[in-house]
């Protein structure tokens, strides 16, 4: 899906209008394009449990995904490029769907989301000449002892959206 999203922002015309991807993943770290992996996640028990690991074109921290997480990216021409606007929208979206209304959902200063404090949404991104994307995760119902085990983090919290939705395997 990395690839692809690539792709996307490699073959995309300042003139193009906005699109949008959501997926999932089957268990993997995602780090960021300068982080060092030995330094991130455990590399060794990664390997051991098969979870993958993928570094993606744009910047932001390492992440923990598996199927109870859904990644979203928002494209559009770099003129318009606003990562605080696709916060708001996908504020208003969880907010339709009901699962904001279990509590307070506000984007920060980076634009990650925080659910009644606790960032519940880490985001990238990435700019050309022509056009930009930003990506980010958004806990459901992740594997918190996973992502622990996987990740070389200080401390996580275990605050998830859950959510009643049910979402399609990935078919990567």
């Amino acid at each position: 899906m990395l690839l692809l999203m690539f792709r996307i922002l490699q073959n995309a015309k300042s003139e193009e209008t906005r699109s949008f991807l959501l997926y999932r993943n089957r268990p993997s770290v995602v780090i960021g394009r300068y982080q060092n992996p030995w330094r991130e996640c455990n590399v060794r028990e990664m390997s051991q449990q098969g979870v993958g690991l993928v570094r993606r074109r744009s910047g932001g921290g390492t992440v923990y995904h598996d199927h109870g997480n859904v990644n979203l990216s928002f494209f559009s021409p770099r003129a318009s490029f606003d990562k605080f606007q696709n916060s708001a929208l996908l504020v208003r979206a969880l907010t339709h769907l009901g699962i904001a209304a279990r509590g307070s959902l506000v984007p920060n200063e980076r634009s990650d989301l925080m659910f009644n404090g606790q960032k519940v949404s880490g985001s990238a991104y990435r700019i050309t000449s022509a056009a930009a994307y930003h990506h980010c995760t958004l806990l459901l119902s992740a594997d918190i002892h996973g992502l622990r085990r996987f990740l070389h983090v200080p401390q996580v919290s275990s605050h998830l959206i859950h959510s009643s939705f049910n979402f399609p395997d990935s078919p990567f």
